[in-house]
């Protein structure tokens, strides 16, 4: 318990660290996750998860992703007026599960700013120019409905932060606190962690918190199996988070049943709650013990489909624009490390699973028709299992360790791929360049062949023309 209460703290110094980085990264992707904030302080202020006080803003973003659904279950989607939904209410087509747990953290940011008022107010003319800026302005005033943007960004770098620091109790089960925070670093910025899930409040930030807390309980579960019993709550929450979660709830679920039956009726107690929530938050607005976006075929937007399989297979591993190898070469190792017989037997229990977990999700992601993702930065279907991908590089670092050539070689080719990773990573969370070559020089889903467009890479985008051409040169 002792070593857990240190632990605790260093993981606690490596979610403010993380934070810090991440809330001061300038790069905010508040694209479809644009009504997670309001529906929060729907939640906290009214006590519905309807956007209906915020008609005007719904009218001036054109109903982006709005959805109107009457009392009797009566679904209009998409919106493009008022006139459509004479009787009914308004709501976020994305999960309502993103803004639950945001909202805790919406209701301290708010009291926190408005209590600071007296503080806050004479400094700010005093502020840098870009904090002086209209929605940093109005954030630090206090209205985060103003400022939501800015709002998305400091919760959503909590949210990943909070994963990070769980990734470092999950490596502390096998490694030394060197070795850990080593993960726990290549964790918060080799990875889509900074320059995805930090960016904006999607549903990738939640989805890694949850995959790393329940991994943490699994491994845990070695010393102790009562703590397995925790991981059904976070499991089903992951769930209703990302509907593409339900690959990883199968996976762990099994992992109980296989390795811990004594535990599975208290782990599947554990899920209740989580279940008899959403159930009736969606029975209530939808009718349906789901909402429509976990629906396999959605009327207009994309949903699952084998017809862009091999394209899909390729391109969410080797795109120029989309590829998980691409972006995160580091994750080449994490290959080699699944191969690897772990030296631990809470590592051997788990591998299978997570295993599993992961190539269950890739053909998942593969299946879906928009497998590209839009507007996004690098991998971003992958960023959800990110924590399960960073434990397959724990059996490799042990290797890297002594005089022999091996080792030499390992460690050598390990320190390049944490480079190039934590280099376009960098890029992808402070350099708008690198999100604005999803406009650039054309809407990307008018020219698809540009995902595979080697000439014109995205993590490049940032560089200075003139380094830029040669590099891309190379490629080419």
């Amino acid at each position: 318990m002792r070593t857990l209460r240190a632990d605790l703290w260093i993981a606690a110094i490596v979610f403010c660290l993380c934070s810090a980085v991440y809330v001061f990264s300038p790069n905010a992707t508040s694209f479809d996750s644009r009504w997670t904030i309001p529906t929060a302080l729907s939640l906290l202020h009214h006590g519905d998860a309807n956007l209906d006080e915020y008609l005007p803003l719904l009218v001036r973003d054109g109903f982006y992703h709005i959805e109107c659904v009457t009392v009797t279950k009566a679904r209009t989607f998409p919106l493009t007026d008022v006139g459509q939904c004479p009787a009914g209410h308004y709501y976020n087509f994305y999960p309502v599960a993103v803004a639950i747990i945001a909202a805790p953290a919406v209701f301290v940011l708010e009291h926190v700013l408005t209590a600071a008022q007296p503080l806050i107010r004479p400094l700010i003319p005093h502020l840098p120019g870009q904090l002086r800026r209209d929605m940093p302005r109005r954030f630090l005033e206090g209205d985060l409905l103003g400022g939501a943007p800015v709002a998305e960004v400091v919760i959503a770098s909590w949210i990943t932060a909070l994963s990070v620091a769980l990734m470092y109790l999950v490596a502390r089960e096998f490694l030394g606190n060197g070795q850990s925070l080593a993960i726990a670093g290549l964790c918060a910025f080799a990875t889509p962690a900074w320059s995805t899930a930090s960016r904006g409040l999607w549903q990738h930030g939640p989805s890694m918190l949850l995959l790393a807390l329940t991994l943490w309980l699994a491994a845990r579960a070695h010393r102790d199996p009562r703590w397995i019993r925790f991981a059904g709550a976070p499991a089903a929450l992951a769930f209703y988070v990302r509907p593409t979660n339900a690959v990883w709830l199968a996976a762990i679920t099994l992992f109980v049943f296989v390795r811990h039956r004594r535990q599975l009726w208290a782990y599947l107690l554990g899920m209740l709650p989580v279940v008899a929530l959403f159930s009736a938050i969606n029975i209530s607005i939808y009718g349906n013990l789901l909402a429509p976006y976990f629906f396999v075929r959605r009327v207009a937007e994309p949903g699952l489909s084998l017809l862009p399989l091999r394209e899909a297979l390729a391109g969410n591993l080797f795109s120029p624009a989309r590829g998980l190898f691409v972006f995160v070469p580091l994750f080449l190792l994490s290959v080699y490390g699944a191969c690897l017989k772990p030296e631990w037997p809470a590592a051997r229990s788990l591998r299978p699973f997570l295993a599993g977990a992961l190539v269950g999700h890739y053909l998942l992601i593969c299946s879906f028709q928009d497998w590209s993702a839009g507007h996004s930065y690098g991998p971003r279907y992958f960023t959800d299992v990110v924590p399960l991908l960073v434990f397959f590089l724990i059996p490799v670092l042990p290797r890297m360790v002594g005089r022999t050539a091996r080792a030499r070689l390992l460690c050598s080719l390990f320190c390049v791929l944490s480079a190039a990773s934590l280099f376009i990573h960098f890029e992808g969370a402070t350099n708008w360049e690198c999100m604005r070559w999803n406009t650039s020089p054309i809407e990307i889903r008018y020219a698809p062949w540009r995902i595979w467009d080697w000439h014109d890479l995205q993590f490049l985008r940032g560089l200075a023309p003139p380094v830029r051409a040669r590099l891309n040169a190379g490629k080419g």
